[in-house]
């Protein structure tokens, strides 16, 4: 996502981490000490009105700051519902399922009157505040609106040195990959990492997580058994190609740090190229990445590979001084808020090293179905401005920009406070994506062989019009 300033009291940044990763974003318990019943039953209220409090906050925060107006009855029957799959299975029935109905007030009402009567019963507040936020921020069908369980884990990730306990691989749900495919995809492992250790492969299909059955369910589902306390074990089912039954791997969880940016130079008849993986747009890229760029330009790279491939996105300075390295001068995107009133987005001029690379050219860009929100958006200003041209699937068509807000539990939700658009064309992808200058998938029985075809793609393009450079002395 392309990221705001964070409300309501912090101008820190945030950075948005794919959510769609399994083990990339944290989901670690800590171990507490039970405390006597007197004092269980003395810190009930106590915990019973932050629940509360919590989603009044999360309600408030969409109806007054969501980029489009909303009406609160859909909302809060949309919490009810979530926080009903939350409750211990005994209350579901007895509770009222009807939706929640009225005006502002009215709806409110009723809710937290329901809310109250479930905790009466004997539901966790806490668990309740959660999923209820949970639910109103995926009725909205929106990428950048979305759940946090921590405000703080969300803010450390700006800086791009987020540690997580996880298994170091991403996945996509089979619908993006392969519709055959009977659960979520693997489609990226750290090299070194859990997974990579394992022997988990590329192509691996996730059917089944310590013993429960995931066949068919979406990834978001399967990510959040798969996340965990590093030094535990996961173990995995996978369905392999051209492996007739399920194999079982054992994954223990390790802390991973997240590297955002990977180089190398690739060598060709006509020459070299040098390939850059960009993987989110957090504030530690800024000095990082130009740094590459010239570290392959002395190397002799004549031609580039940018690879945007599950670039979930990130802030909008970051992505301003990326964008800058490859368009000079010109709007990079315009935002419009709830009342129409626009801002731009523009190039930035640096000097030295972090500035406009002139010797980028000819660039190719690589995108997949996870490239999202800045990466889609600097794959979109490439094109507009001809700076590049793109290969691979059409985008995530998550366009947005979206802010962090803290809740009173110490959770957070980002929430999608200004409609996105690309800068010279101003094009609008929200749920469109941007269409690749050449469509080219890769399949899972490619990820599965180690096939690359958009990068080969690229490639070829870049070896039919590419011109010999002279490297950079450092002079």
């Amino acid at each position: 996502m392309l990221e705001g300033v964070i409300a309501p009291s912090s101008s820190r940044l945030a950075r948005f981490a794919a959510a769609l990763a399994i083990g990339v974003l944290p989901w670690l318990t800590v171990p507490v000490t039970a405390a006597p019943p007197a004092q269980l039953a003395q810190l009930a209220p106590v915990q019973q009105a932050s629940g509360i409090k919590a989603v009044e906050a999360g309600l408030n925060n969409l109806l007054d700051r969501y980029a489009q107006n909303l009406e609160p009855a859909p909302l809060l029957h949309a919490a009810w519902v979530s926080a009903l799959e939350a409750s211990p299975e005994s209350l579901r029935t007895t509770a009222a399922a009807e939706p929640v109905g009225g005006d502002r007030t009215a709806a409110w009402t009723e809710f937290q009157q329901r809310f109250d009567r479930l905790v009466a019963s004997g539901a966790d507040p806490a668990a309740l505040s959660q999923a209820a936020n949970r639910g109103m921020a995926r009725s909205l069908e929106d990428c950048h609106t979305r759940f946090a369980t921590s405000f703080e884990k969300e803010l450390a990730a700006y800086d791009g040195g987020e540690r997580y306990g996880g298994i170091g691989a991403s996945a996509l749900d089979p619908v993006r990959v392969d519709a055959a495919a009977p659960g979520p995809v693997i489609v990226s492992i750290v090299d070194g990492g859990p997974a990579s250790a394992a022997g988990l492969r590329l192509g691996d299909a996730v059917i089944g997580v310590d013993g429960l059955n995931v066949s068919g369910w979406i990834n978001s589902r399967v990510v959040e058994l798969v996340r965990g306390v590093p030094g535990t074990t996961v173990r995995l089912s996978v369905d392999r190609p051209g492996v007739v039954e399920p194999l079982e791997i054992a994954i223990e969880r390790a802390e991973i740090e997240t590297t955002l940016v990977e180089s190398r130079l690739i060598h060709g008849d006509n020459g070299i190229t040098g390939y850059v993986l960009l993987k989110g747009f957090a504030r530690s890229v800024e000095p990082v990445l130009p740094r590459v760029f010239e570290e392959l330009y002395a190397l002799g790279a004549t031609t580039w590979v940018l690879d945007l491939r599950n670039n979930g996105g990130g802030s909008v300075p970051t992505f301003a001084s990326v964008a800058s390295m490859f368009i000079k001068e010109g709007i990079l995107g315009v935002t419009t808020d709830r009342n129409g009133g626009e801002t731009l987005i523009s190039t930035v001029r640096t000097g030295g090293a972090s500035g406009h690379k002139e010797y980028a050219q000819p660039l190719a860009v690589l995108v997949n179905s996870l490239s999202a929100s800045a990466s889609e958006l600097l794959a979109a200003d490439l094109q507009e401005y001809g700076a590049g041209r793109v290969f691979g699937e059409t985008t995530a068509g998550c366009f947005g920009n979206s802010q962090l807000f803290r809740l009173p539990d110490g959770s957070a939700m980002w929430i999608t406070v200004r409609a996105l658009q690309s800068g010279l064309a101003r094009r609008d992808v929200h749920k469109q994506g941007v269409t690749p200058d050449e469509v080219v998938p890769r399949t899972r029985l490619d990820l599965a062989r180690g096939d690359d075809p958009q990068l080969g793609a690229a490639l070829t393009w870049l070896a039919a019009t590419g011109v010999a450079a002279a490297p950079s002395t450092g002079n």
